[in-house]
């Protein structure tokens, strides 16, 4: 099964894309504070569980999507997951796009050549250093600090991340690196969510038009679905209340 569909069939329908390295468990959390209410659809994007990947992450997830019936009227997107939700939010009529620490886009060339040697440096240790040595060395960028403090949550989020391939993995960056991302100008249906000790996207959201609706969730870093997923869930309820 690349698919967990869980709630109220007669509620409001939500497609939930996980981030690089993910699965569709991750989500598990703050659906069960959504599925009294909402149906709820998670999914494995392709080179992620036992998904296949044919090259172009973007057309396959969209070929998954084409297969969903009915259509989701909602889509929440965190991090690479929201990255790809950004783009099927240009093709697809959703009432509300929530996007969670995710990247708009690069600006400049300097900046896509700086990603682009770090994420080469990811997608060479990938390729070339026991997985286990990844994993650890992914997590323990400043990004993840505070995910690594809830030792419970996180033991559980390494169980999934070890049952992953690094070929596909690698495969996957090389494909859709934020370095490799189109700018598209941020469709008026985009909320974005962001935890309040993740500096980085704090500051990058601070630059975003003050039309585009951006929601802080306290006491949270970058992971935030892992962190609150409570209060993630809330403020989903409160987006498409307003939808």
């Amino acid at each position: 099964m690349h698919q967990i569909g869980i709630g109220n069939v007669n509620g409001f329908k939500l497609l939930f894309l996980h981030g690089f390295m993910g699965c569709k468990e991750d989500w598990l959390p703050l659906i069960s504070h959504l599925k009294r209410d909402f149906f709820c659809l998670a999914i494995d994007l392709p080179g992620h569980g036992n998904l296949p990947f044919d090259g172009n992450l973007l057309l396959e997830t969209e070929k998954i999507f084409q297969k969903i019936d009915p259509k989701p009227e909602f889509l929440i997107g965190y991090s690479m997951g929201g990255r790809v939700a950004f783009q099927l939010n240009r093709k697809y009529p959703f009432k509300r796009v929530i996007i969670f620490s995710s990247h708009p886009g690069l600006s400049s060339e300097e900046e896509r050549q700086k990603r682009w040697l770090s994420d080469r440096k990811w997608i060479d240790m990938l390729k070339t250093a026991p997985f286990s040595e990844f994993i650890t060395a992914w997590y323990n960028q400043p990004t993840f600090s505070t995910l690594i403090k809830k030792k419970k949550i996180f033991e559980k989020i390494l169980a999934h991340r070890k049952l992953q391939n690094p070929d596909a993995l690698s495969a996957v960056l090389q494909n859709f690196s934020l370095a490799v991302q189109k700018k598209y100008p941020i469709a008026p249906n985009t909320q974005f969510f962001f935890g309040e000790k993740d500096l980085k996207y704090a500051d990058l959201y601070r630059t975003l038009s003050s039309f585009i609706q951006v929601t802080c969730i306290s006491k949270a870093g970058h992971a935030i679905h892992l962190e609150k997923p409570k209060i993630c869930a809330e403020e989903i309820r409160r987006a498409i209340s307003y939808s």
